[in-house]
């Protein structure tokens, strides 16, 4: 059995393997995969362990996406605010968002201002935007 390299997924022993792979593009390609998941300088076992996360929905990605098709689009700062998210902090929440967003699940939809006049990203639920847009071509 070959051992596949980690970064461009070839066979390193392979005589041409170095004119192809600078040991950086499969980084860079999960990288961006995985955008908010790892660092560029993460080490590999940081990736392979983001890889595995993003595969999988946890319970409290589960919520969060319940959250959304319950109250609708939302900000960070009001999904963090809803009362069945009181004992988590912040980070905790957007980092679940972030993964969401990753694993493709939900999208930025728009912006809104926050108490401090900030302008905060609002997300929805994927499907929720297909639909959305599915009823408005049907307008037509």
């Amino acid at each position: 059995m070959t051992n596949l390299c980690l970064f461009c997924g070839g066979d390193p022993s392979d005589s041409d393997h170095r004119q192809h792979c600078d040991g950086r593009q499969g980084q860079i390609e999960a990288e961006d995969d995985l955008r908010g998941m790892v660092h560029r300088d993460d080490p590999v076992t940081a990736l392979e362990a983001a890889a595995l996360i993003a595969r999988h929905r946890t319970k409290l990605q589960d919520y969060v996406l319940q959250a959304f098709a319950d109250h609708g689009p939302m900000t960070d700062a009001e999904l963090e605010a809803l009362p069945e998210f009181r004992s988590y902090g912040p980070s905790t929440l957007r980092k679940r968002r972030s993964e969401l967003y990753q694993m493709r699940e939900i999208v930025a939809v728009g912006e809104r201002r926050n108490d401090r006049n900030c302008r905060m990203l609002v997300w929805d639920r994927v499907l929720d935007v297909a639909l959305s847009q599915e009823d408005e071509w049907r307008k037509r």
